[in-house]
């Protein structure tokens, strides 16, 4: 994750140009999804498009953009408004995975990284690059005064998944 796309001004456009452009599919799926379960009225509907999260509500704003190929929307699980990303390993069965996701666009963000075996530190950030390991959930604020995304590493049987920063 990085503080902006490794795509240009104009690609963000051609990204959000083409999310805007979805398959009736995706927008059925989107209109059912709302119905079936409603989120808060404060909460912003999230969806997969052109390899990038982005937010319908906010003239398709990019918040996760350069998806990892193998990382796909869990719709099931995506129901409520948000995103839950599934991710299969590119080398299959193995016991440590270190894979970017994508990168993160925001102006700043509070991780809380564990720091002992049963507790977290909060941390103020406006870059990845000094995210601190095992970070355990991630704040980040989109634009100036908000909107916010949460990003939350999830456990699944014997998966555990933990945010680091980025490769130098």
């Amino acid at each position: 994750m990085s503080t902006s796309s490794g795509r240009g001004p104009e690609a963000q456009r051609a990204v959000a140009t083409a999310a805007r452009n979805a398959t009736a599919q995706q927008q059925q799926q989107l209109q059912q999804a709302q119905t079936a379960a409603q989120p808060s009225p404060s909460a912003i509907h999230l969806t997969v498009a052109s390899g990038a999260v982005v937010a319908p509500e906010l003239d398709y704003t990019v918040v996760m953009d350069m998806l990892h190929k193998n990382a796909a929307a869990n719709q099931e699980a995506s129901k409520r408004g948000g995103v839950v990303l599934g991710l299969t390993s590119p080398v299959g069965p193995t016991n440590t995975l270190d894979i970017t996701i994508g990168q993160l666009n925001f102006k700043r963000l509070l991780a809380c990284a564990r720091n002992k075996l049963w507790w977290m530190t909060p941390e103020w950030r406006t870059a990845t690059w000094a995210l601190p390991p095992e970070t355990q959930f991630l704040l980040a604020e989109m634009a100036a005064d908000g909107p916010y995304a949460i990003v939350l590493p999830l456990i699944d049987g014997d998966f555990r998944g933990t945010l680091r920063p980025p490769a130098k």
